[in-house]
């Protein structure tokens, strides 16, 4: 924060178990990780189509081994689904998740290991013209999934660091670092409640007297004994308060009523979303939603939230896992968009639906699209019957036979055709 010209001491981060335990943060960064867990990672190849335009094909399993490790799973410990999960939850906490990739000798990639980011810091080098990562290994978890017994350094080339808002162009500024207000707005609100509710409803507040009534010290005494006892007899047998001296009780805190603790709530729920970019209807909050305005809130969802986190995921790891040249071949890894994008069967199979009937993909594909096998003649176009195809070149590929000539019937040769011989009489 110095960088930037803040003082880091006006920025006080809340500590991760405070931000867990707010419902909001949790469902926040659960409804992230697991969106982007549904959608399988995959080694793309570019193609290009003899006019010229830019495709792209799914690797197979035997055509390269990094396409047979994204096939597979990433270590023999978990899938990639859950470490997909584990990593995109990192990153909406603190805006940084590790990956240690084991290889072989020759350079091919066995496994990827994830870190703690509490495990990993980032450091300069002694010579300071280079940034190294220094692991701590602690406890039995660390050495089993790390394979080491103590500390240890990894440079650029060595670990996959994945980092979102680098406001010092190293590592990620924390979320909690950075909403801290928010959240200790979030966590004062809940404390009140439980305050609240803790006292049996009972606020805080003064005894009045009469004017010119005064009580002694005895009857003072008797006083606050006798109240003590009556708010037990309140919390449980629902017993009224009666006091001697003609005294008053005068409520001096608000209630819940007052303290708009619903509107504060839903504005807290509301604030939390945005902090991450989630429609709040993901986290079961539908304020001010309506059914015709998911769609548009679920395209901006995987646009601002899903998308970028997955972006920063597949170019890492197309330079962890693949050598320059084969970049330059046109090699990359991707997440599937269509399963980033569509989450309900509904909508895959209405845009599958419109996609062949504009003819734009194969019936094949359409059906993969809504996890349904190929037909055995399905690799064909939908054409409606008025459609023409003209080349770049305004040349016809393909009519239909109504368009031929003018549309109508075959014509006779002999109708009207004047060098016909009349017929005898």
């Amino acid at each position: 924060m110095d960088l930037l010209g803040v003082q880091g001491a006006q920025f006080r981060e809340i500590s991760i178990g405070e931000a867990l335990q707010q419902a909001a943060v949790t469902v926040c960064l659960d409804v992230m990780a697991q969106d982007t867990g549904k959608a399988p990672i995959r080694l793309r190849k570019r193609t290009r189509s003899p006019a010229g335009h830019i495709g792209s094909q799914v690797m197979l399993p035997e055509e390269h081994p990094v396409a047979a490790l994204l096939w597979l799973r990433p270590n023999k410990w978990m899938t990639w689904p859950e470490l997909v999960e584990m990593t995109v939850f990192h990153l909406g906490l603190v805006n940084n998740a590790y990956w240690i990739p084991r290889k072989t000798l020759g350079g091919d990639v066995l496994s990827l290991v994830p870190i703690l980011p509490g495990r990993c810091r980032k450091d300069a080098w002694p010579d300071q013209r280079e940034f190294c990562y220094r692991v701590s290994v602690a406890g039995v978890v660390d050495r089993v999934l790390m394979d080491a017994d103590r500390d240890f350094i990894l440079f650029e080339d060595e670990i996959c660091h994945f980092a979102t808002r680098r406001l010092n162009g190293v590592t990620g500024a924390s979320t909690l670092f950075l909403a801290q207000r928010t959240l200790a707005l979030n966590a004062a609100l809940q404390e009140f409640q439980n305050r609240l509710f803790t006292r049996g409803d009972m606020p805080r507040g003064v005894f009045e007297l009469p004017e010119g009534r005064e009580l002694t010290q005895e009857q003072f005494d008797r006083v606050v004994d006798s109240f003590k006892a009556a708010l037990r007899a309140v919390r449980e047998e629902d017993a009224p308060i009666v006091v001697e001296g003609g005294a008053k009780w005068q409520r001096m805190a608000m209630t819940a009523m007052e303290a708009g603790v619903n509107e504060s709530w839903d504005r807290a729920v509301s604030e939390t979303a945005r902090m991450f970019r989630i429609p709040p209807y993901k986290l079961q909050h539908y304020a001010n939603v309506k059914y015709e305005n998911m769609d548009s809130m679920a395209q901006f969802y995987a646009d601002e939230s899903l998308i970028p986190r997955a972006r920063v995921i597949e170019e890492r790891l197309t330079f962890a896992l693949l050598t320059e040249r084969e970049i330059m071949q046109g090699l990359y890894i991707e997440f599937d968009r269509e399963a980033l994008y569509i989450t309900d069967i509904k909508s895959r199979t209405e845009r599958a639906t419109k996609l062949f009937e504009k003819g734009i993909i194969t019936k094949n594909r359409a059906l993969e699209m809504v996890g349904e096998n190929p037909a055995e003649f399905g690799d064909v176009y939908m054409m409606p019957a008025n459609t023409f195809l003209i080349s770049t070149s305004n040349e016809v590929i393909v009519t239909n036979q109504a368009a031929k000539g003018d549309g109508s019937q075959p014509k006779d040769e002999t109708d009207g055709d004047p060098a016909a011989p009349a017929a005898d009489t």
